[in-house]
């Protein structure tokens, strides 16, 4: 846990705040302006309360409850005639990233923030690249998919779970103590995060995109808005560089659509050439250095060239970028490898079709003659197009499949992993709910010198089964029941 306090926001006149943002004050603009929440029970006295709706929840429903807090002022979309200062607005997320920025004193002008956007690769990308800023002397902050609620300087101050970019009262809030702390940043954002503007008002130095394919369309309902929402980033009042990973065809398109006074460099996994892909290392050459990374296969290589083009961007010298490379640590749950022998047991976040399909690509990069028995699910409540589509994936790549729980929700986990199934037409698959029971049918299952690859959870520690969330992490479990089958790993 980071150990600086929380960073107090500076006190304004609502006018001024008003100002700062483009809006026009009401009439009691002398009303001073101490902090800022979206969450009617977080709200302090001197706070503007933002009235934010939500896909469950409408903030307007709480401002009474706010205002009983303490609440000095409401950012709303509708006028509730509460006794205090209204600033109506017909978008408080937009609104609301803005003041937040003006009330800790606009900090991502203040140090240099980068951002990385994607399908996949963005936690990889991110670690990759605040490694090689480190090792060249550079301290730094990363937020993300791995950022747990007890690593940030504030807390998420949305109603959900944990989001892959923070709100935005939090983001600026972590801005600042960066700022405070001599950081650099480096930061996932989510196509959710852009459409819910919870980056509205940061500049950046820099903005990178790893690559886009299906996820999330219970959300955006089509590949044509996802694409749209990550184009978000791209836009010349945030940022005026951009480092573009082409090796799909949504990074050729994001180039050709590129505002013209956005500056940008491409960049493919065909920029390097490899040597060596084992299960213990990875060594390639990329602008005529041999790099040896601890990260494995295809992917880890395609990662390290976005990272290192990035770090190109930002001034980093060659030297530095190989030492940051060669630095690079285990990221959590990406492409993590539990052990080797007798069975290779790998454990990867890969939620989505492509995704899947590149991790098994891998496994059998890595060893060519294993079977690859794969151990996944689907999540409920969540886009279910994709999911035959894991199941065609995993028909055409793996040895072996197991059907099994991953977040089913409140949707049944049978019902989810039959749809799964329904892409599966010639490999051997069972279904196994209890995802323990299916790690260990698995390990079962598989020979020496065979890889299991247990997919779509990566570092999660949990699993969410009708309204329980139970403690459960595929790295522990694996761990454990291998150890019973064949002891501990060397």
């Amino acid at each position: 846990m980071r150990s600086e306090a929380v960073l107090p926001t500076k006190a304004l006149p609502l006018q001024e705040l008003c100002e700062e943002v483009g809006m026009t004050a009401p009439a009691e603009g002398a009303t001073v302006i101490s902090g800022i929440s979206q969450h009617s029970q977080k709200v302090t006295k001197g706070d503007i309360f933002c009235c934010v709706k939500g896909q469950r929840y409408d903030a307007h429903e709480y401002a009474q409850q706010a205002v009983e807090q303490g609440a000095a002022a409401l950012l709303c979309e509708r006028s509730l005639g509460l006794g205090v200062p209204e600033v109506v607005v017909d978008d408080v997320r937009q609104i609301m990233a803005h003041m937040a920025a003006a009330l800790y004193g606009h900090p991502s002008k203040k140090t240099e923030v980068i951002a990385v956007t994607g399908t996949n690769g963005k936690t990889t990308v991110v670690a990759m690249l605040a490694t090689i800023l480190k090792q060249a002397g550079h301290p730094v902050r990363t937020l993300g998919t791995l950022s747990a609620p007890d690593t940030l300087s504030v807390p998420d101050t949305s109603s959900a779970p944990s989001l892959t970019t923070p709100d935005a009262i939090s983001l600026q809030a972590e801005l600042a103590a960066a700022v405070a702390a001599g950081e650099k940043v480096v930061m996932e954002v989510s196509s959710h995060g852009l459409l819910q503007q919870r980056v509205a008002a940061v500049s950046f130095k820099v903005c990178v995109f790893t690559n886009l394919s299906q996820d999330h369309l219970d959300y955006h309902a089509t590949m044509e808005d996802y694409f749209r929402a990550k184009q978000l980033l791209f836009n010349p009042a945030s940022t005026g560089c951009a480092v573009i990973n082409t090796d799909t065809g949504y990074g050729q398109r994001l180039i050709e659509e590129m505002p013209a006074d956005i500056g940008f460099r491409t960049c493919t996994r065909a920029d390097a050439e490899a040597i060596e892909m084992s299960m213990s290392q990875t060594r390639f050459v990329w602008e005529g250095r041999e790099i040896t990374l601890g990260l494995l296969g295809n992917l880890a290589i395609e990662n390290a060239v976005t990272a290192a083009t990035t770090a190109q961007e930002l001034g980093l010298s060659i030297d530095d970028i190989e030492a940051g490379l060669g630095a690079v640590q285990q990221v959590p749950g990406r492409f993590e490898v539990l052990r080797k022998e007798p069975v290779a047991i790998i454990v990867d976040f890969a939620h989505t079709p492509e995704a899947l399909a590149l991790t098994l690509e891998c496994c059998g990069e890595l060893a060519p003659d294993a079977n690859i028995i794969a151990v996944f699910g689907c999540g409920g409540d969540r886009d279910k197009h994709k999911r035959p589509l894991m199941g065609e994936a995993a028909n055409k790549l793996a040895s072996h499949i197991i059907l099994t729980n991953d977040n089913p929700r409140s949707e049944p986990g049978e019902a989810i992993a039959q749809q799964i199934a329904d892409g599966i037409s010639d490999t051997q698959f069972s279904i196994e709910l209890d995802r323990r029971s299916a790690i260990i049918e698995a390990l079962s299952v598989a020979k020496p010198g065979d890889i299991v690859l247990i997919a779509g959870k990566g570092h999660e520690q949990t699993q969410q089964i009708g309204r329980q969330v139970l403690q459960f992490d595929d790295r522990s479990v694996a761990c454990e029941e291998s150890q019973k089958l064949w002891g501990s790993s060397t």
